[in-house]
Protein backbone atom coordinates (compact mmCIF):
# COMPACT_ATOMS: atom_id res chain seq x y z
CA UNK A 1 0.00 0.00 0.00
CA UNK A 2 1.26 3.24 -1.16
CA UNK A 3 0.63 6.48 0.90
CA UNK A 4 -2.37 7.36 -1.04
CA UNK A 5 -3.74 3.95 0.52
CA UNK A 6 -4.07 1.97 -2.44
CA UNK A 7 -3.03 -1.81 -2.77
CA UNK A 8 -0.12 -1.91 -5.15
CA UNK A 9 0.68 -5.68 -5.42
CA UNK A 10 -1.85 -7.93 -6.30
CA UNK A 11 -3.62 -10.27 -3.40
CA UNK A 12 -1.24 -13.99 -2.76
CA UNK A 13 -4.04 -17.11 -3.32
CA UNK A 14 -3.14 -17.45 0.45
CA UNK A 15 -4.46 -13.86 1.47
CA UNK A 16 -7.47 -14.15 -1.07
CA UNK A 17 -9.28 -16.47 1.30
CA UNK A 18 -8.57 -14.70 4.10
CA UNK A 19 -10.92 -14.00 7.06
CA UNK A 20 -12.82 -11.11 7.22
CA UNK A 21 -11.10 -9.60 9.74
CA UNK A 22 -8.21 -9.10 8.40
CA UNK A 23 -9.54 -7.16 5.09
CA UNK A 24 -8.74 -3.46 4.39
CA UNK A 25 -12.04 -1.89 3.77
CA UNK A 26 -12.56 1.56 2.21
CA UNK A 27 -15.28 4.08 2.26
CA UNK A 28 -16.12 5.66 -0.81
CA UNK A 29 -14.92 9.20 0.59
CA UNK A 30 -11.92 7.88 1.46
CA UNK A 31 -11.59 6.27 -2.12
CA UNK A 32 -12.55 9.76 -3.45
CA UNK A 33 -10.01 11.58 -1.14
CA UNK A 34 -7.16 9.23 -2.46
CA UNK A 35 -8.31 10.43 -6.48
CA UNK A 36 -8.53 13.72 -5.78
CA UNK A 37 -5.17 13.75 -4.13
CA UNK A 38 -3.63 11.65 -7.02
CA UNK A 39 -5.34 13.84 -9.85
CA UNK A 40 -4.24 17.12 -8.00
CA UNK A 41 -0.33 15.94 -7.47
CA UNK A 42 -0.12 14.32 -10.84
CA UNK A 43 -2.00 16.58 -13.39
CA UNK A 44 -1.48 20.26 -12.15
CA UNK A 45 -0.86 22.79 -14.48
CA UNK A 46 -1.76 21.37 -17.74
CA UNK A 47 -3.26 22.30 -21.30
CA UNK A 48 -6.28 19.99 -22.63
CA UNK A 49 -7.85 20.45 -26.14
CA UNK A 50 -11.65 19.91 -26.80
CA UNK A 51 -14.73 20.71 -28.14
CA UNK A 52 -17.14 22.66 -25.73
CA UNK A 53 -20.64 20.50 -25.08
CA UNK A 54 -23.60 21.80 -22.66
CA UNK A 55 -22.28 25.28 -21.85
CA UNK A 56 -24.42 26.96 -18.89
CA UNK A 57 -23.67 29.79 -16.58
CA UNK A 58 -25.40 29.51 -13.10
CA UNK A 59 -26.31 32.46 -11.21
CA UNK A 60 -22.98 31.96 -9.22
CA UNK A 61 -21.23 33.45 -12.09
CA UNK A 62 -19.46 30.29 -12.67
CA UNK A 63 -19.36 28.01 -15.69
CA UNK A 64 -19.96 24.30 -16.45
CA UNK A 65 -19.60 22.49 -19.65
CA UNK A 66 -18.15 19.11 -21.03
CA UNK A 67 -14.65 18.81 -22.93
CA UNK A 68 -15.13 16.29 -25.83
CA UNK A 69 -13.37 14.50 -28.37
CA UNK A 70 -14.18 12.04 -30.48
CA UNK A 71 -13.76 9.09 -28.18
CA UNK A 72 -13.85 10.78 -24.58
CA UNK A 73 -15.17 13.11 -22.67
CA UNK A 74 -14.47 15.50 -19.57
CA UNK A 75 -16.05 17.62 -16.93
CA UNK A 76 -14.97 21.09 -16.72
CA UNK A 77 -15.57 24.23 -14.72
CA UNK A 78 -14.73 27.82 -15.05
CA UNK A 79 -14.94 29.76 -12.23
CA UNK A 80 -16.62 33.77 -12.31
CA UNK A 81 -12.52 35.08 -10.93
CA UNK A 82 -11.77 33.05 -14.57
CA UNK A 83 -14.73 33.98 -16.53
CA UNK A 84 -14.64 37.46 -15.88
CA UNK A 85 -11.04 37.71 -17.65
CA UNK A 86 -11.53 35.48 -20.79
CA UNK A 87 -11.83 37.89 -24.60
CA UNK A 88 -14.46 35.84 -25.57
CA UNK A 89 -17.81 33.96 -24.07
CA UNK A 90 -17.43 30.30 -25.15
CA UNK A 91 -19.89 29.09 -26.93
CA UNK A 92 -21.65 24.97 -27.54
CA UNK A 93 -19.44 23.45 -30.39
CA UNK A 94 -16.11 25.85 -29.67
CA UNK A 95 -12.93 24.25 -29.94
CA UNK A 96 -10.63 25.23 -27.05
CA UNK A 97 -7.81 24.94 -25.70
CA UNK A 98 -7.59 25.02 -21.81
CA UNK A 99 -5.07 25.21 -19.04
CA UNK A 100 -6.01 23.99 -15.31
CA UNK A 101 -5.59 21.20 -12.82
CA UNK A 102 -7.82 18.47 -12.55
CA UNK A 103 -9.23 17.54 -10.25
CA UNK A 104 -12.50 15.57 -7.94
CA UNK A 105 -15.66 16.32 -7.22
CA UNK A 106 -16.58 13.96 -4.55
CA UNK A 107 -20.82 14.47 -4.15
CA UNK A 108 -21.24 13.30 -7.72
CA UNK A 109 -17.53 11.23 -8.14
CA UNK A 110 -16.68 13.10 -11.27
CA UNK A 111 -13.36 14.20 -12.55
CA UNK A 112 -13.02 17.38 -13.76
CA UNK A 113 -10.16 19.90 -14.80
CA UNK A 114 -10.43 23.72 -12.94
CA UNK A 115 -10.12 26.09 -15.93
CA UNK A 116 -7.42 29.08 -15.18
CA UNK A 117 -6.77 30.18 -19.12
CA UNK A 118 -8.87 29.27 -22.21
CA UNK A 119 -8.37 29.64 -25.59
CA UNK A 120 -10.11 29.44 -28.73
CA UNK A 121 -8.95 26.95 -31.58
CA UNK A 122 -9.96 26.19 -35.23
CA UNK A 123 -11.44 29.00 -37.32
CA UNK A 124 -14.83 28.90 -36.77
CA UNK A 125 -14.05 29.46 -33.06
CA UNK A 126 -11.56 32.30 -33.46
CA UNK A 127 -13.91 34.18 -36.07
CA UNK A 128 -16.33 33.59 -33.21
CA UNK A 129 -14.01 35.55 -30.39
CA UNK A 130 -12.96 38.09 -33.07
CA UNK A 131 -16.20 39.12 -33.58
CA UNK A 132 -17.10 39.39 -30.14
CA UNK A 133 -14.18 41.48 -29.17
CA UNK A 134 -15.21 43.52 -31.92
CA UNK A 135 -18.42 44.18 -31.07
CA UNK A 136 -17.43 44.84 -27.33
CA UNK A 137 -14.64 46.94 -27.74
CA UNK A 138 -16.11 49.04 -30.65
CA UNK A 139 -19.23 49.45 -28.40
CA UNK A 140 -16.35 50.98 -25.84
CA UNK A 141 -15.61 53.79 -28.78
CA UNK A 142 -11.80 52.32 -29.19
CA UNK A 143 -12.54 52.23 -33.11
CA UNK A 144 -14.06 56.23 -33.04
CA UNK A 145 -12.27 57.74 -35.93
CA UNK A 146 -12.33 61.01 -33.43
CA UNK A 147 -9.67 59.79 -30.94
CA UNK A 148 -7.21 58.52 -33.53
CA UNK A 149 -4.35 60.60 -33.88
CA UNK A 150 -3.12 62.23 -36.98
CA UNK A 151 -0.08 60.23 -38.44
CA UNK A 152 3.11 63.06 -39.02
CA UNK A 153 3.31 63.43 -42.79
CA UNK A 154 7.46 63.40 -42.93
CA UNK A 155 8.26 61.55 -39.63
CA UNK A 156 12.18 61.03 -38.91
CA UNK A 157 12.31 58.29 -36.57
CA UNK A 158 9.55 55.53 -36.52
CA UNK A 159 9.61 52.70 -33.69
CA UNK A 160 8.91 49.28 -35.31
CA UNK A 161 7.29 46.54 -32.83
CA UNK A 162 7.53 43.11 -35.24
CA UNK A 163 10.24 40.01 -35.10
CA UNK A 164 13.69 40.89 -35.88
CA UNK A 165 14.12 37.55 -37.56
CA UNK A 166 10.87 38.04 -40.35
CA UNK A 167 10.41 39.39 -43.85
CA UNK A 168 7.96 41.68 -42.50
CA UNK A 169 10.88 43.95 -41.10
CA UNK A 170 12.77 43.51 -43.74
CA UNK A 171 10.61 44.80 -46.45
CA UNK A 172 9.71 47.75 -44.70
CA UNK A 173 13.15 48.53 -44.14
CA UNK A 174 14.22 48.19 -47.60
CA UNK A 175 11.18 50.26 -48.99
CA UNK A 176 11.66 52.78 -45.99
CA UNK A 177 15.29 53.37 -46.65
CA UNK A 178 15.05 53.45 -50.04
CA UNK A 179 12.53 56.15 -50.17
CA UNK A 180 14.07 58.23 -47.71
CA UNK A 181 17.80 57.09 -46.63
CA UNK A 182 18.02 59.01 -43.70
CA UNK A 183 14.78 57.96 -41.87
CA UNK A 184 15.61 56.43 -38.44
CA UNK A 185 13.80 52.80 -37.93
CA UNK A 186 14.18 51.70 -34.07
CA UNK A 187 12.90 48.22 -33.70
CA UNK A 188 11.78 46.87 -30.19
CA UNK A 189 11.90 43.22 -30.92
CA UNK A 190 9.25 40.53 -29.67
CA UNK A 191 7.41 37.17 -31.30
CA UNK A 192 4.64 37.79 -33.42
CA UNK A 193 3.44 34.08 -33.27
CA UNK A 194 2.32 31.88 -30.49
CA UNK A 195 0.56 31.89 -27.24
CA UNK A 196 3.82 34.04 -25.51
CA UNK A 197 3.54 36.96 -28.21
CA UNK A 198 0.24 38.44 -27.00
CA UNK A 199 2.74 39.51 -23.53
CA UNK A 200 5.86 40.33 -25.87
CA UNK A 201 3.92 42.48 -28.15
CA UNK A 202 2.65 44.16 -24.69
CA UNK A 203 6.32 44.60 -23.31
CA UNK A 204 7.28 45.79 -26.53
CA UNK A 205 5.09 48.84 -27.15
CA UNK A 206 5.86 49.68 -23.32
CA UNK A 207 9.95 49.88 -23.89
CA UNK A 208 8.87 52.36 -27.20
CA UNK A 209 6.94 54.43 -24.60
CA UNK A 210 9.39 54.67 -22.32
CA UNK A 211 12.01 55.27 -24.89
CA UNK A 212 10.48 58.40 -26.28
CA UNK A 213 10.02 60.20 -22.50
CA UNK A 214 14.09 60.75 -24.23
CA UNK A 215 14.20 60.40 -27.55
CA UNK A 216 11.98 62.08 -30.04
CA UNK A 217 9.58 59.38 -32.03
CA UNK A 218 7.32 60.29 -34.21
CA UNK A 219 5.37 56.89 -35.16
CA UNK A 220 5.13 53.82 -34.04
CA UNK A 221 4.58 50.57 -35.96
CA UNK A 222 3.23 47.25 -35.70
CA UNK A 223 4.56 44.83 -38.62
CA UNK A 224 3.62 41.23 -39.24
CA UNK A 225 3.29 39.05 -42.42
CA UNK A 226 0.39 37.32 -43.94
CA UNK A 227 -0.97 33.60 -42.12
CA UNK A 228 -3.68 31.70 -41.26
CA UNK A 229 -6.00 33.30 -38.86
CA UNK A 230 -4.03 31.18 -36.24
CA UNK A 231 -0.86 32.98 -36.87
CA UNK A 232 -2.37 36.32 -36.59
CA UNK A 233 -4.19 35.70 -33.39
CA UNK A 234 -1.91 37.68 -31.11
CA UNK A 235 -2.73 40.77 -32.59
CA UNK A 236 -6.98 40.10 -32.24
CA UNK A 237 -6.03 39.45 -28.38
CA UNK A 238 -7.35 42.13 -26.40
CA UNK A 239 -4.59 43.51 -24.03
CA UNK A 240 -2.26 44.02 -27.35
CA UNK A 241 -5.64 45.61 -28.57
CA UNK A 242 -6.01 47.99 -25.24
CA UNK A 243 -2.31 48.35 -25.01
CA UNK A 244 -2.06 49.82 -28.90
CA UNK A 245 -5.27 52.33 -28.28
CA UNK A 246 -3.86 53.55 -25.08
CA UNK A 247 -0.61 54.32 -26.85
CA UNK A 248 0.46 58.08 -26.83
CA UNK A 249 2.53 57.62 -29.92
CA UNK A 250 0.54 57.68 -33.38
CA UNK A 251 0.11 54.09 -34.11
CA UNK A 252 0.15 52.06 -37.64
CA UNK A 253 -0.84 48.77 -37.96
CA UNK A 254 0.76 46.75 -40.58
CA UNK A 255 -0.35 43.09 -40.21
CA UNK A 256 -0.75 40.62 -42.68
CA UNK A 257 -1.99 40.84 -46.41
CA UNK A 258 -4.30 43.36 -48.05
CA UNK A 259 -7.55 40.87 -47.00
CA UNK A 260 -6.40 40.44 -43.34
CA UNK A 261 -7.91 42.03 -40.52
CA UNK A 262 -6.84 42.10 -36.97
CA UNK A 263 -8.69 43.94 -34.25
CA UNK A 264 -5.38 45.81 -33.80
CA UNK A 265 -6.31 47.41 -37.13
CA UNK A 266 -9.19 49.05 -35.88
CA UNK A 267 -7.83 50.38 -32.51
CA UNK A 268 -4.77 51.52 -34.71
CA UNK A 269 -4.81 55.31 -35.84
CA UNK A 270 -4.01 53.93 -39.36
CA UNK A 271 -3.88 50.65 -41.32
CA UNK A 272 -1.74 49.68 -43.83
CA UNK A 273 -1.98 46.98 -45.82
CA UNK A 274 0.80 45.29 -45.21
CA UNK A 275 4.36 46.18 -43.78
CA UNK A 276 5.72 47.43 -47.25
CA UNK A 277 2.50 49.58 -47.83
CA UNK A 278 3.29 51.33 -44.10
CA UNK A 279 6.54 52.19 -45.12
CA UNK A 280 5.91 53.84 -48.51
CA UNK A 281 2.74 56.18 -46.71
CA UNK A 282 5.73 56.90 -43.86
CA UNK A 283 8.09 58.01 -46.34
CA UNK A 284 6.92 59.59 -49.19
CA UNK A 285 9.19 60.00 -51.79
CA UNK A 286 11.02 63.37 -52.70
CA UNK A 287 9.11 63.75 -56.16
CA UNK A 288 5.72 62.96 -54.11
CA UNK A 289 7.00 65.94 -51.64
CA UNK A 290 7.78 68.66 -54.35
CA UNK A 291 4.67 68.16 -56.12
CA UNK A 292 2.86 68.44 -52.65
CA UNK A 293 4.71 71.70 -51.63
CA UNK A 294 4.07 72.74 -55.34
CA UNK A 295 0.41 72.38 -54.61
CA UNK A 296 0.19 74.23 -51.61
CA UNK A 297 2.19 77.02 -53.31
CA UNK A 298 -0.25 77.45 -56.03
CA UNK A 299 -2.82 77.73 -53.25
CA UNK A 300 -1.26 80.07 -51.47
CA UNK A 301 -0.76 82.50 -54.61
CA UNK A 302 -3.96 82.07 -55.70
CA UNK A 303 -5.53 82.61 -52.13
CA UNK A 304 -3.08 85.83 -51.94
CA UNK A 305 -4.60 86.94 -55.38
CA UNK A 306 -7.88 86.67 -54.36
CA UNK A 307 -7.27 88.81 -51.17
CA UNK A 308 -5.24 91.10 -53.29
CA UNK A 309 -8.11 91.62 -55.56
CA UNK A 310 -11.26 91.69 -53.04
CA UNK A 311 -9.04 94.95 -51.17
CA UNK A 312 -8.67 96.47 -54.29
CA UNK A 313 -12.68 96.02 -55.00
CA UNK A 314 -12.83 97.68 -51.98
CA UNK A 315 -10.45 101.00 -52.13
CA UNK A 316 -12.08 101.03 -55.65
CA UNK A 317 -15.77 100.98 -54.64
CA UNK A 318 -14.30 103.54 -51.61
CA UNK A 319 -13.07 106.02 -54.38
CA UNK A 320 -16.04 106.27 -56.02
CA UNK A 321 -18.85 106.29 -53.28
CA UNK A 322 -20.22 109.62 -51.41
CA UNK A 323 -18.67 109.13 -48.59
CA UNK A 324 -15.34 109.37 -49.78
CA UNK A 325 -15.98 112.71 -50.90
CA UNK A 326 -17.10 113.55 -47.65
CA UNK A 327 -13.79 112.21 -46.29
CA UNK A 328 -11.83 114.00 -48.76
CA UNK A 329 -13.42 117.49 -47.97
CA UNK A 330 -12.90 116.61 -44.28
CA UNK A 331 -9.13 115.80 -44.70
CA UNK A 332 -8.76 119.40 -46.85
CA UNK A 333 -10.74 121.05 -43.67
CA UNK A 334 -8.04 119.71 -41.31
CA UNK A 335 -4.90 120.51 -43.69
CA UNK A 336 -6.21 123.52 -43.71
CA UNK A 337 -6.65 124.30 -40.05
CA UNK A 338 -3.49 122.78 -39.61
CA UNK A 339 -1.84 125.54 -41.71
CA UNK A 340 -3.71 127.52 -39.44
CA UNK A 341 -2.26 126.30 -36.68
CA UNK A 342 1.64 126.66 -37.98
CA UNK A 343 1.16 130.49 -39.04
CA UNK A 344 -0.38 131.31 -35.65
CA UNK A 345 1.99 129.08 -33.66
CA UNK A 346 4.82 131.42 -35.75
CA UNK A 347 2.98 134.51 -35.47
CA UNK A 348 2.73 133.96 -31.42
CA UNK A 349 6.19 133.51 -31.40
CA UNK A 350 7.16 136.65 -32.82
CA UNK A 351 4.91 138.33 -30.95
CA UNK A 352 6.30 136.92 -27.90
CA UNK A 353 9.63 137.59 -28.69
CA UNK A 354 8.97 141.04 -29.90
CA UNK A 355 7.46 142.10 -26.51
CA UNK A 356 10.24 140.23 -24.68
CA UNK A 357 12.98 142.44 -25.99
CA UNK A 358 10.77 145.40 -25.68
CA UNK A 359 10.90 144.75 -22.02
CA UNK A 360 14.38 143.99 -22.17
CA UNK A 361 15.06 147.88 -24.28
CA UNK A 362 12.96 149.71 -21.52
CA UNK A 363 15.16 148.11 -18.60
CA UNK A 364 18.07 149.39 -20.24
CA UNK A 365 16.33 152.93 -20.56
CA UNK A 366 15.98 152.91 -16.84
CA UNK A 367 18.60 151.41 -15.77
CA UNK A 368 20.56 154.51 -17.94
CA UNK A 369 18.34 156.95 -16.33
CA UNK A 370 19.22 156.26 -12.96
CA UNK A 371 22.58 155.94 -11.71
CA UNK A 372 22.17 154.77 -7.80
CA UNK A 373 24.22 151.86 -7.90
CA UNK A 374 21.64 149.51 -5.64
CA UNK A 375 18.60 150.28 -8.44
CA UNK A 376 21.58 149.58 -11.20
CA UNK A 377 22.07 146.03 -8.91
CA UNK A 378 18.85 145.36 -9.57
CA UNK A 379 17.88 146.02 -12.85
CA UNK A 380 21.27 144.36 -13.86
CA UNK A 381 19.27 141.09 -11.77
CA UNK A 382 16.26 141.55 -13.42
CA UNK A 383 17.15 142.19 -16.88
CA UNK A 384 19.59 138.45 -16.49
CA UNK A 385 16.24 136.87 -15.61
CA UNK A 386 14.66 138.42 -18.39
CA UNK A 387 17.40 137.27 -20.73
CA UNK A 388 16.73 133.69 -19.31
CA UNK A 389 13.26 133.44 -19.43
CA UNK A 390 13.28 135.18 -23.64
CA UNK A 391 15.67 132.18 -23.80
CA UNK A 392 13.98 129.21 -22.40
CA UNK A 393 10.60 130.76 -24.33
CA UNK A 394 13.09 130.86 -27.56
CA UNK A 395 14.38 127.20 -27.00
CA UNK A 396 10.63 125.59 -25.88
CA UNK A 397 8.26 127.27 -27.31
CA UNK A 398 8.45 125.62 -31.04
CA UNK A 399 9.03 122.40 -29.72
CA UNK A 400 5.76 122.59 -27.36
CA UNK A 401 3.39 123.80 -30.65
CA UNK A 402 5.81 121.52 -32.70
CA UNK A 403 4.49 118.54 -31.30
CA UNK A 404 0.81 119.73 -31.37
CA UNK A 405 1.37 120.21 -35.41
CA UNK A 406 3.14 116.41 -35.62
CA UNK A 407 -0.39 115.14 -33.85
CA UNK A 408 -2.29 117.14 -35.96
CA UNK A 409 -0.56 116.20 -39.18
CA UNK A 410 -0.44 112.26 -37.53
CA UNK A 411 -4.33 112.34 -37.60
CA UNK A 412 -4.50 113.91 -40.66
CA UNK A 413 -2.59 111.23 -42.48
CA UNK A 414 -4.85 108.51 -40.98
CA UNK A 415 -8.07 110.15 -42.54
CA UNK A 416 -6.60 110.49 -46.04
CA UNK A 417 -7.19 107.34 -48.30
CA UNK A 418 -4.78 108.12 -50.12
CA UNK A 419 -2.11 106.72 -47.41
CA UNK A 420 -3.16 103.26 -48.79
CA UNK A 421 -1.17 103.73 -51.70
CA UNK A 422 1.83 103.86 -49.23
CA UNK A 423 1.45 100.97 -48.19
CA UNK A 424 2.32 99.34 -51.56
CA UNK A 425 -1.00 99.08 -52.96
CA UNK A 426 -1.34 101.23 -56.66
CA UNK A 427 -4.57 101.78 -58.89
CA UNK A 428 -4.21 101.24 -62.63
CA UNK A 429 -6.53 102.81 -64.87
CA UNK A 430 -7.06 103.21 -68.42
CA UNK A 431 -5.85 104.98 -71.20
CA UNK A 432 -8.33 107.92 -70.61
CA UNK A 433 -7.02 107.91 -66.65
CA UNK A 434 -10.28 107.63 -65.48
CA UNK A 435 -11.48 104.38 -65.77
CA UNK A 436 -10.52 102.27 -63.39
CA UNK A 437 -9.65 98.79 -64.14
CA UNK A 438 -10.76 95.86 -62.28
CA UNK A 439 -10.72 93.06 -64.41
CA UNK A 440 -8.00 92.10 -66.98
CA UNK A 441 -11.16 90.97 -69.83
CA UNK A 442 -11.19 95.32 -69.91
CA UNK A 443 -7.77 95.12 -71.39
CA UNK A 444 -5.89 94.12 -75.01
CA UNK A 445 -2.35 93.39 -75.31
CA UNK A 446 -0.35 96.59 -76.23
CA UNK A 447 -3.18 98.86 -74.50
CA UNK A 448 -1.73 101.97 -72.91
CA UNK A 449 -2.74 101.60 -69.00
CA UNK A 450 -1.56 103.61 -66.10
CA UNK A 451 -0.31 102.68 -62.71
CA UNK A 452 -0.94 105.52 -60.22
CA UNK A 453 1.77 104.89 -57.14
CA UNK A 454 1.94 106.40 -53.75
CA UNK A 455 4.96 108.97 -55.61
CA UNK A 456 4.30 109.38 -59.42
CA UNK A 457 2.67 107.93 -62.03
CA UNK A 458 3.68 105.20 -64.80
CA UNK A 459 2.49 104.82 -68.07
CA UNK A 460 2.64 101.44 -68.94
CA UNK A 461 1.75 98.78 -72.20
CA UNK A 462 0.38 95.72 -71.70
CA UNK A 463 2.59 93.10 -72.41
CA UNK A 464 1.08 89.95 -71.15
CA UNK A 465 -2.56 88.95 -68.98
CA UNK A 466 -2.68 86.18 -66.71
Amino acid sequence: MDETGFLLDSPSPERAGAPASERRVFTVSEICAALKATLRETFRDIWVRGEISGYKVYGSGHGYFTLKDKDSCLKAVVFQRTRTRLTFEPEEGMEVLVRGSLDMYAPRGDAQIIVEEMEVRGAGALLAAFEQLKVRLAAEGLFDPARKKAIPYLPQTIGVVTSPDGAALRDFLRVAHRRNPNLRVIVSPTRVQGPEAKGEIVRALDRLEELAKTTPLDVVVLARGGGSLEDLWPFNEEAVARRVAACAIPTVSAVGHEVDFTIADFVADLRAATPSAAAERLAPERAAVLNTLESWARRLAHGARAVFHECASRYEHALASRGFDSVRSRTEEEMQRVDDLERGLRESQRARTHALGERVRDALLNLQRSRPEGRAAEAKERLSQLALRLARAARNGPAKHGERLERHAASLNNLNPLAVLGRGYSICTAEDRRTVLRDTARVRLLDRVYVRLHRGTLGCDVREKE
